[in-house]
């Protein structure tokens, strides 16, 4: 079980981590997702979201690094759904609405191009309320049509036979890293990203910061073993002190008995003693009396 105080550090490292995606960085998104998947697993999904959900919202944060940031939450949510999808889906609407207000035509085209990928993972619903707010911001923006009312004529939201990006943006083009898996079958290099060389410094730097972190997780690890061995051993000294405590206290218990018993018999026996002698000078009285008048006779 991970202490409060433990719970926080991690969310702090995660959040130091993430100040440093600066661009659409392919390593970076991957050691962010994979930091989140072991933070998950200590179920700290949702303070982690919190975390990402904080860094596009903030007005601080410039439109260059709220997109990569995105794409973390896509990548997050695609390679570790179990843990991720509920504290995804919840703040997906107002964290994509954010972005695509202040991105510009690329931008929003390839937020669009993201959109699209999301069908099979959130509900109807969610999405629904992502495009309206998105709608809001641009005419342009198709609402996509109901999947499970397709053909019913009986849905009671709007919406549209084929989504179609948005007319003034559609002949712009991005190229954009969804998530690790995706790029596997799709490889592409952000236009923002440096030259190889650079990329692999960055993959090197990535990796050691990741065993900075196993390392820290397998310190902690081994103080809480040996607290909580300590507090175990401190546990048996304190129950085998007032064992003895006990011990000790039925001895005297049982030592004043025997000498107040011992006391008695001793004034038994000097009560005894001098009830005989008493008898025996009476009986020696009587004998010279008995001799006295016997002599007289």
């Amino acid at each position: 079980m991970v202490s409060q105080r433990e719970r926080l550090e991690d969310i702090q490292n995660y959040a130091e981590t993430l100040e440093e995606l600066k661009f659409n960085s392919k390593p970076h998104i991957s050691t962010l997702t994979e930091l989140a998947r072991d933070y998950g697993k200590n179920r700290q999904g949702r303070e982690v979201i919190e975390i990402i959900k904080k860094r596009i919202v903030s007005k601080e944060t410039p439109i260059t690094q709220k997109m990569p940031t995105l794409y973390l939450l896509d990548s997050i949510l695609k390679n570790h759904p179990d843990n991720y999808k509920q504290h995804i889906e919840e703040i997906l609407a107002s964290v994509f609405e954010v972005t695509f207000s202040s991105g510009d035509e690329k931008i929003r085209m390839a937020m669009y191009k993201l959109r699209q990928t999301w069908t099979p993972w959130f509900q109807y619903k969610t999405l629904y309320d992502l495009d309206m707010r998105t709608k809001k911001l641009d005419k342009a923006w198709p609402i996509i049509e109901n999947p499970s009312k397709s053909g019913s004529g009986s849905s009671d939201l709007p919406t549209a036979s084929k989504p179609k990006p948005p007319s003034d943006i559609k002949r712009q083009t991005s190229n954009i890293h969804v998530n690790p898996n995706f790029v596997a079958r799709a490889p592409s290099v952000s236009e923002d990203s440096q030259n190889e060389g650079n990329e692999d410094d960055e993959l090197k730097a990535m990796e050691e910061k990741i065993k900075e972190m196993q390392e820290k997780q397998k310190r902690k690890k081994a103080q809480i073993e040996k607290d909580r061995k300590r507090k175990e051993l401190a546990a048996i000294l304190d129950k085998e002190a007032k064992e003895l405590e006990r011990v000790e206290r039925e001895l005297k218990e049982t030592e004043l008995p025997k000498i107040s018993t011992s006391g008695s018999k001793t004034k038994d026996s000097s009560h005894n003693s001098s009830s005989t002698s008493s008898s025996s000078s009476s009986s020696k009285a009587s004998t010279s009396k008995v001799c006295i008048m016997v002599k007289a006779c």
